[in-house]
């Protein structure tokens, strides 16, 4: 590669793509603006639109700093509504994706105040139904701030829900988000009650995962909340006992959450149906009798050692279970007499 007299590479020399990383990664609004400059004066409008393509605001959504975002979005051409079509699939907005993936609040915002955002194309019929309040975030999760400004926006339905029929609610339960939790719950239009595809409430997908402090966040609301949105199979205890989560099983039967009678009485009975299951399963593995199935699956060694550890783990944990659900029976039983 050709270098100049500084000992840097020759800006001729280096491609497109590459030149458009090093600009925004460097993230000074100086050196983007001399490259706008010396792009307007050595090309056409058509070839220098490579700075303000969709791909490459992508790119600054996710790595440049506030005011190199802001100055790129200034432009007339600048793709801000970019939705490349993928094969088989519909478009989505990745701009405003990727700024939320970033979890840069300011990029976030620069998007939403933009004169020329149009939210009502991106959440045309034609988009999928995943909207931005759905977006995977930050490992960290996602800055409620971002949440705060797309829930301010009157375009964005604070319940609307992704193609498997959850909310954002859903969402910051199932990942154990709390400041999101109470943020969305503070919304007046939000609806604790939806159910997705699986008939889970976000309690229910907070309660299958463990997340303690998020249900307690649910259970501690005004109202009967826990209980009467879902079938009795499928309420809050259900998904904590499937998912061996004997802290949150715990915590649901507390008193004070008045958790019905008949919804304890189910889940002790189901369990105790698996636990005579599992045992005999287990006597049947630990023996070496294994269908064509299980030789299938468990013809590794090593790989069936760790299985059945796990099953006794699940055998023990539902004995705990069904130990505070026998209790809080006999609590009940007592203060009937």
């Amino acid at each position: 590669m050709p270098y100049s007299r500084c000992g840097m590479p020759d800006p001729e020399t280096i491609p497109r793509r590459t030149m458009c990383r090093v600009v925004i990664r460097g993230s000074s609004l100086a050196i983007t603006k001399t490259v706008m400059k010396r792009e307007s004066e050595v090309y056409s409008d058509e070839d220098r639109n490579w700075l303000l393509a969709g791909e490459t605001l992508c790119c600054a959504a996710d790595l440049a700093s506030d005011d190199v975002f802001r100055y790129l979005l200034s432009f007339e051409d600048a793709e801000i509504h970019h939705v490349p079509w993928k094969s088989g699939q519909p478009p989505e907005p990745t701009v405003l994706r990727a700024a939320i993936s970033s979890n840069k609040v300011g990029h976030v915002r620069a998007i939403l105040d933009h004169p020329r955002f149009d939210a009502v194309r991106i959440f045309s019929p034609d988009t999928p139904k995943r909207s931005p309040l759905h977006y995977p975030t930050h490992p960290d999760g996602l800055d409620p701030a971002i949440m705060e400004a797309l829930l301010a926006h009157p375009a964005f339905d604070v319940n609307v829900q992704d193609e498997f029929g959850r909310t954002p609610l859903h969402h910051a339960a199932l990942t154990g988000q709390i400041e999101l939790v109470k943020l969305l719950l503070a919304h007046p239009g939000v609806d604790i009650k939806r159910v997705d595809a699986q008939g889970k409430t976000p309690l229910c997908e907070a309660a299958e995962r463990g997340h303690v402090a998020v249900a307690r966040v649910f259970l501690e609301m005004p109202g009967p909340v826990a209980w009467d949105a879902t079938p009795i199979d499928k309420s809050p205890l259900a998904f904590a006992v499937s998912g061996a989560k004997v802290d949150m099983v715990r915590v649901l039967l507390e008193p004070q959450y008045r958790i019905p009678r008949d919804v304890v009485l189910l889940e002790k009975g189901k369990a105790e149906k698996i636990i005579t299951q599992n045992k005999a399963d287990l006597a049947e593995w630990q023996r070496g009798v294994w269908d064509e199935k299980a030789d299938w699956w468990f013809g590794n060694e090593a790989f069936r050692e760790v299985f059945l550890e796990n099953v006794e783990l699940g055998v023990v944990l539902l004995h705990e279970m069904i130990s505070s659900m026998s209790m809080r029976l006999e609590e009940e039983k007592e203060n009937e007499q």
